[in-house]
């Protein structure tokens, strides 16, 4: 119920604290929970959230499904692309 209403007011610091909590206490969420949140944070902008949250994934041992994976890495090469551009 908690992460429900993060996701409704977009925090995405919040999503990391939560689930970095939940998973301290050994609770582990559905994969569809996980991909929703990184979505949200891709989708506001917040890819070091994104990122952060799937290292915290990865280092409690859930699976990232490489569709996820596949999201962040491209929303984080576009904005790379963007930066340089900015440069150029």
């Amino acid at each position: 119920m908690i992460l429900r209403a993060a996701v409704r007011a977009p925090f995405p610091s919040a999503f990391l604290r939560i689930l970095q909590t939940t998973h301290s206490l050994g609770y582990i969420f559905g994969s569809p929970l996980y991909d929703e949140v990184i979505s949200l944070c891709v989708d506001l902008g917040e890819l070091d959230a994104a990122i952060a949250i799937v290292a915290d994934m990865e280092t409690t041992g859930i699976t990232v499904p490489d569709q996820t994976l596949d999201k962040v890495l491209s929303a984080r090469r576009g904005g790379d692309a963007d930066a340089f551009d900015e440069e150029s």
